[in-house]
């Protein structure tokens, strides 16, 4: 079944991936490499652009303190809204409106403004708002550094940014393929194990609306 808000959207269109840490030049690269790759020609444009998300910003947007321990690197950490990250992409997007989507990748950690149960979130999307977030927080492993960004971690951050826009193409729903991109991942062995493409059923939804919109 089609996300049923799919019609409010004219395809292809244009996504705009925005970053609010500095990652290397080749994750960039293979990140739009293999998005096109995943959703071959939704997207007319990809355009990457840099994103400062202060502390003056934060507290303008009302952040919920939400201080958690994480047993995986043994430390505390403040989380952080989904929301607040809506809301500045979607300033972002009222600004440069050539794209009908957003993504932002933060290194920050994440919980859910919607499930405040679900906390350390790899991503998150918002398909009324027609964006999405990844946290590049909980996808390193204890013993690396994200900042020198392995190669497992790129791999890692590709597949999670693709499941969260494949999420504002198809709907909320997952697909039960383990080894689907849009499977749902709670581990990092789910996520490693998973391919970084959509497996032949969604390949199949994909499907249909191009040929609802004949490209």
């Amino acid at each position: 079944m089609l996300n049923s808000d799919y019609r409010n959207i004219l395809y292809p269109c244009n996504l705009g991936i925005t970053l609010s840490a500095d990652f290397s030049e080749s994750l960039t690269e293979n990140l739009t490499r293999f998005i096109n790759g995943a959703f071959d020609s939704f997207f007319y444009n990809i355009y990457v652009n840099k994103w400062s998300l202060n502390q003056h910003f934060i507290v303008n947007l009302g952040r919920e303190e939400n201080i958690r321990k994480n047993e995986q690197f043994n430390e505390t950490v403040t989380l952080y809204p989904t929301n607040i990250f809506y809301a500045s992409l979607k300033r972002i997007q009222n600004l440069h409106r050539y794209s009908t989507f957003r993504l932002g990748i933060t290194n920050l950690p994440l919980y859910s403004s919607t499930k405040k149960n679900l906390i350390f979130l790899y991503g998150e999307a918002h398909i009324n708002r027609k964006c999405a977030v990844v946290s590049t927080y909980n996808l390193r492993d204890i013993q690396m550094n994200l900042q020198n960004e392995p190669p497992i971690v790129k791999e890692r951050i590709i597949k999670e940014s693709i499941h969260e826009l494949g999420h504002l193409i198809l709907g909320n729903n997952h697909c039960i393929n383990s080894d689907c991109v849009m499977n749902y991942s709670n581990n990092l062995q789910k996520v490693d194990e998973k391919s970084i493409f959509p497996c032949n059923s969604c390949d199949e939804k994909l499907k249909e609306i191009r040929e609802i919109y004949n490209f």
